[in-house]
Protein backbone atom coordinates (compact mmCIF):
# COMPACT_ATOMS: atom_id res chain seq x y z
CA UNK A 1 0.00 0.00 0.00
CA UNK A 2 1.12 3.45 -0.94
CA UNK A 3 1.99 5.92 2.18
CA UNK A 4 0.08 8.56 1.11
CA UNK A 5 -3.78 8.10 -0.22
CA UNK A 6 -5.20 10.84 -2.13
CA UNK A 7 -3.47 14.30 -3.48
CA UNK A 8 -3.60 17.47 -0.91
CA UNK A 9 -6.29 20.48 -1.94
CA UNK A 10 -4.97 24.02 -1.75
CA UNK A 11 -6.85 26.90 -1.51
CA UNK A 12 -4.30 29.05 -3.42
CA UNK A 13 -1.74 27.98 -6.26
CA UNK A 14 1.49 29.75 -3.80
CA UNK A 15 1.24 30.57 -0.02
CA UNK A 16 3.58 32.94 1.67
CA UNK A 17 5.98 29.61 2.26
CA UNK A 18 5.92 28.73 -1.21
CA UNK A 19 6.80 31.94 -2.57
CA UNK A 20 9.59 32.01 -0.74
CA UNK A 21 11.00 28.68 -1.53
CA UNK A 22 10.51 29.38 -5.49
CA UNK A 23 12.41 32.95 -4.73
CA UNK A 24 15.68 31.03 -3.23
CA UNK A 25 15.44 28.72 -6.07
CA UNK A 26 15.46 31.68 -8.41
CA UNK A 27 18.21 33.09 -6.70
CA UNK A 28 19.99 30.24 -7.20
CA UNK A 29 20.00 29.27 -10.82
CA UNK A 30 20.73 33.29 -11.01
CA UNK A 31 24.17 32.42 -9.55
CA UNK A 32 24.70 29.64 -12.63
CA UNK A 33 26.48 30.82 -15.01
CA UNK A 34 25.16 28.80 -17.59
CA UNK A 35 22.71 30.20 -20.37
CA UNK A 36 21.43 27.98 -22.46
CA UNK A 37 18.23 26.43 -20.78
CA UNK A 38 15.93 26.18 -23.59
CA UNK A 39 13.32 24.05 -22.68
CA UNK A 40 12.21 24.10 -19.04
CA UNK A 41 9.79 22.36 -16.45
CA UNK A 42 8.40 24.39 -13.71
CA UNK A 43 6.40 22.40 -11.19
CA UNK A 44 4.69 23.76 -8.23
CA UNK A 45 4.58 27.52 -8.57
CA UNK A 46 2.72 29.30 -11.42
CA UNK A 47 5.14 32.07 -12.19
CA UNK A 48 6.71 31.24 -15.52
CA UNK A 49 7.46 34.71 -16.49
CA UNK A 50 9.97 35.58 -13.85
CA UNK A 51 11.78 32.22 -14.80
CA UNK A 52 11.98 33.82 -18.30
CA UNK A 53 13.55 36.97 -17.49
CA UNK A 54 16.23 35.72 -15.42
CA UNK A 55 17.90 32.68 -18.04
CA UNK A 56 15.70 33.94 -21.02
CA UNK A 57 14.18 30.26 -21.18
CA UNK A 58 13.01 29.67 -24.68
CA UNK A 59 10.31 26.94 -23.79
CA UNK A 60 8.84 26.66 -20.17
CA UNK A 61 6.28 24.18 -19.22
CA UNK A 62 4.05 24.33 -15.67
CA UNK A 63 2.59 21.41 -13.66
CA UNK A 64 0.99 22.42 -10.49
CA UNK A 65 2.02 20.18 -9.37
CA UNK A 66 4.59 17.03 -8.85
CA UNK A 67 4.09 13.51 -8.96
CA UNK A 68 1.55 12.95 -6.24
CA UNK A 69 -0.49 9.70 -5.21
CA UNK A 70 -1.13 7.88 -8.82
CA UNK A 71 0.41 10.21 -10.72
CA UNK A 72 3.96 9.41 -9.87
CA UNK A 73 4.73 8.16 -13.42
CA UNK A 74 7.11 11.07 -14.54
CA UNK A 75 6.18 12.04 -18.22
CA UNK A 76 8.96 13.16 -19.90
CA UNK A 77 10.93 11.43 -22.36
CA UNK A 78 14.59 10.70 -21.36
CA UNK A 79 16.89 13.21 -22.07
CA UNK A 80 14.09 16.14 -23.03
CA UNK A 81 14.65 18.67 -20.37
CA UNK A 82 17.31 21.46 -19.70
CA UNK A 83 16.06 22.49 -16.37
CA UNK A 84 13.86 21.24 -13.97
CA UNK A 85 12.43 23.45 -11.24
CA UNK A 86 10.70 21.57 -8.65
CA UNK A 87 9.23 23.53 -5.75
CA UNK A 88 7.53 22.29 -2.33
CA UNK A 89 6.01 18.83 -3.95
CA UNK A 90 8.78 16.63 -3.63
CA UNK A 91 8.17 15.72 0.23
CA UNK A 92 4.46 14.00 -0.47
CA UNK A 93 5.05 11.54 -3.34
CA UNK A 94 5.17 7.82 -2.12
CA UNK A 95 8.34 6.94 -4.35
CA UNK A 96 10.69 9.91 -3.32
CA UNK A 97 13.95 7.99 -4.60
CA UNK A 98 12.26 6.54 -7.91
CA UNK A 99 10.77 10.29 -8.59
CA UNK A 100 14.37 11.45 -8.60
CA UNK A 101 15.45 8.71 -10.72
CA UNK A 102 13.21 10.00 -13.38
CA UNK A 103 13.84 13.45 -13.13
CA UNK A 104 17.23 12.51 -13.55
CA UNK A 105 16.83 10.51 -16.35
CA UNK A 106 14.45 13.48 -18.23
CA UNK A 107 17.57 15.94 -17.85
CA UNK A 108 20.30 16.41 -20.71
CA UNK A 109 23.68 16.05 -20.34
CA UNK A 110 24.65 18.89 -17.82
CA UNK A 111 20.30 19.44 -17.17
CA UNK A 112 19.82 20.79 -14.17
CA UNK A 113 17.40 20.40 -11.34
CA UNK A 114 16.62 22.78 -8.69
CA UNK A 115 14.30 21.39 -6.04
CA UNK A 116 12.74 23.30 -2.82
CA UNK A 117 10.57 21.11 -0.01
CA UNK A 118 10.11 21.05 3.13
CA UNK A 119 11.85 18.75 5.85
CA UNK A 120 12.16 17.08 8.71
CA UNK A 121 12.35 19.61 11.18
CA UNK A 122 9.19 21.09 9.62
CA UNK A 123 6.39 21.75 12.76
CA UNK A 124 8.60 19.69 15.35
CA UNK A 125 6.72 22.06 18.17
CA UNK A 126 3.42 20.84 16.70
CA UNK A 127 4.55 16.85 16.74
CA UNK A 128 5.85 17.36 20.23
CA UNK A 129 2.55 18.63 21.86
CA UNK A 130 0.42 16.01 19.73
CA UNK A 131 2.49 13.01 20.84
CA UNK A 132 2.26 14.26 24.55
CA UNK A 133 -0.91 15.09 25.02
CA UNK A 134 -2.31 12.08 22.84
CA UNK A 135 0.01 9.65 24.78
CA UNK A 136 -1.33 11.37 27.80
CA UNK A 137 -4.80 11.14 26.94
CA UNK A 138 -5.04 8.22 24.84
CA UNK A 139 -2.17 5.89 25.84
CA UNK A 140 -0.43 6.03 22.68
CA UNK A 141 -0.18 8.99 19.64
CA UNK A 142 -1.00 8.19 16.00
CA UNK A 143 0.59 10.04 12.83
CA UNK A 144 -0.71 13.26 12.65
CA UNK A 145 1.81 15.33 10.45
CA UNK A 146 2.66 13.05 7.35
CA UNK A 147 6.61 12.21 7.76
CA UNK A 148 9.42 14.12 5.50
CA UNK A 149 13.40 13.58 4.91
CA UNK A 150 16.09 15.47 6.50
CA UNK A 151 19.07 16.83 5.11
CA UNK A 152 21.03 13.87 5.16
CA UNK A 153 18.14 11.69 3.57
CA UNK A 154 18.13 14.40 0.65
CA UNK A 155 21.83 14.22 0.02
CA UNK A 156 21.60 10.57 -0.35
CA UNK A 157 19.00 10.53 -2.27
CA UNK A 158 19.95 12.64 -4.87
CA UNK A 159 23.70 10.62 -5.37
CA UNK A 160 21.37 7.43 -5.37
CA UNK A 161 19.27 9.12 -8.14
CA UNK A 162 22.65 9.57 -10.27
CA UNK A 163 22.87 13.32 -10.33
CA UNK A 164 26.37 14.44 -10.87
CA UNK A 165 27.66 17.79 -8.43
CA UNK A 166 25.08 17.55 -5.99
CA UNK A 167 24.46 19.75 -3.15
CA UNK A 168 21.85 20.24 -0.40
CA UNK A 169 21.48 23.07 1.93
CA UNK A 170 18.89 23.92 4.50
CA UNK A 171 17.28 26.93 5.84
CA UNK A 172 14.80 27.13 9.34
CA UNK A 173 12.00 29.91 8.77
CA UNK A 174 9.84 30.64 12.51
CA UNK A 175 6.22 31.93 12.02
CA UNK A 176 4.54 33.02 14.98
CA UNK A 177 0.97 32.44 16.01
CA UNK A 178 -1.41 34.32 18.45
CA UNK A 179 -3.32 30.91 18.74
CA UNK A 180 -3.65 27.21 17.44
CA UNK A 181 -6.06 26.89 15.71
CA UNK A 182 -4.48 29.74 13.13
CA UNK A 183 -1.64 27.85 12.96
CA UNK A 184 -3.99 24.15 12.25
CA UNK A 185 -5.97 26.44 9.80
CA UNK A 186 -3.15 27.41 7.54
CA UNK A 187 -1.93 23.85 7.35
CA UNK A 188 -5.21 22.67 5.83
CA UNK A 189 -5.16 25.69 3.67
CA UNK A 190 -1.38 24.72 2.17
CA UNK A 191 -2.58 21.61 1.59
CA UNK A 192 -0.51 19.96 4.42
CA UNK A 193 -3.15 18.32 6.53
CA UNK A 194 -2.49 14.92 6.34
CA UNK A 195 -3.06 12.03 4.11
CA UNK A 196 -1.45 9.15 4.71
CA UNK A 197 -3.55 5.95 4.25
CA UNK A 198 -2.61 4.96 7.64
CA UNK A 199 -4.43 7.92 9.67
CA UNK A 200 -6.22 7.95 12.30
CA UNK A 201 -9.81 8.69 11.63
CA UNK A 202 -11.13 8.81 15.40
CA UNK A 203 -13.14 11.61 16.75
CA UNK A 204 -10.48 13.70 18.89
CA UNK A 205 -13.19 16.39 20.09
CA UNK A 206 -12.90 19.71 21.36
CA UNK A 207 -11.35 18.63 24.93
CA UNK A 208 -8.27 17.13 23.03
CA UNK A 209 -7.55 20.48 20.87
CA UNK A 210 -7.63 22.55 24.19
CA UNK A 211 -5.24 20.05 25.89
CA UNK A 212 -3.04 21.20 22.99
CA UNK A 213 -3.15 24.61 23.00
CA UNK A 214 -2.75 24.54 26.59
CA UNK A 215 0.39 22.39 26.05
CA UNK A 216 1.81 24.26 23.11
CA UNK A 217 1.55 27.06 25.20
CA UNK A 218 3.34 26.00 28.00
CA UNK A 219 6.31 24.46 25.72
CA UNK A 220 6.40 26.45 22.30
CA UNK A 221 5.66 29.94 23.28
CA UNK A 222 7.96 33.22 23.36
CA UNK A 223 8.05 35.36 26.64
CA UNK A 224 5.42 37.19 24.51
CA UNK A 225 3.15 34.55 24.17
CA UNK A 226 3.39 34.26 20.73
CA UNK A 227 3.63 30.26 19.43
CA UNK A 228 6.47 29.61 18.01
CA UNK A 229 6.39 27.21 14.46
CA UNK A 230 9.13 25.92 12.38
CA UNK A 231 9.59 25.48 8.99
CA UNK A 232 12.44 23.42 7.73
CA UNK A 233 13.41 24.40 4.03
CA UNK A 234 15.77 21.82 2.59
CA UNK A 235 17.56 22.90 -1.32
CA UNK A 236 18.58 20.43 -3.59
CA UNK A 237 20.54 20.93 -6.76
CA UNK A 238 22.03 18.76 -8.97
CA UNK A 239 22.99 17.70 -12.70
CA UNK A 240 22.43 15.67 -15.65
CA UNK A 241 25.80 13.70 -15.81
CA UNK A 242 28.09 14.63 -19.23
CA UNK A 243 31.52 14.12 -19.80
CA UNK A 244 32.18 17.76 -19.83
CA UNK A 245 31.31 18.42 -15.89
CA UNK A 246 34.39 18.68 -13.40
CA UNK A 247 35.71 15.35 -11.46
CA UNK A 248 37.34 14.74 -8.46
CA UNK A 249 41.05 13.40 -8.80
CA UNK A 250 41.56 9.54 -7.86
CA UNK A 251 42.96 9.31 -4.14
CA UNK A 252 46.61 9.50 -4.47
CA UNK A 253 46.99 11.47 -7.23
CA UNK A 254 48.01 14.82 -5.19
CA UNK A 255 51.32 16.87 -6.43
CA UNK A 256 51.46 18.75 -3.33
CA UNK A 257 51.83 17.76 0.31
CA UNK A 258 48.62 19.26 2.77
CA UNK A 259 51.21 20.61 4.73
CA UNK A 260 53.21 22.12 2.64
CA UNK A 261 50.09 23.86 1.18
CA UNK A 262 49.65 24.70 4.94
CA UNK A 263 53.15 26.12 5.88
CA UNK A 264 53.33 23.52 8.88
CA UNK A 265 55.31 20.16 9.62
CA UNK A 266 53.84 16.85 8.77
CA UNK A 267 53.75 14.58 11.69
CA UNK A 268 53.70 10.52 11.52
CA UNK A 269 51.13 8.90 13.98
Amino acid sequence: MRPFARSPRRKKTLTLLSEHMYGALLDRLRDIKRLDFERALLIGADDTGSLQAIKNVTSVEWREECAVGETEHFPYAPQSLDLIICCGDLHRVNDLPGTLVQMRRALKPDGLLLAALVGGETLHELRDTLIRVETRQRGGAAPRIHPMVDLLTMSGLMQRAGFALPVADVEIKVIYYKEIRRLLKDIKASGESLILHARSRDFLGRGFWQAVEDDYKNHHAEPDGLLRASIEVIYAIGWGPADTQQRPLKPGSAQTRLAEALGTTETKI
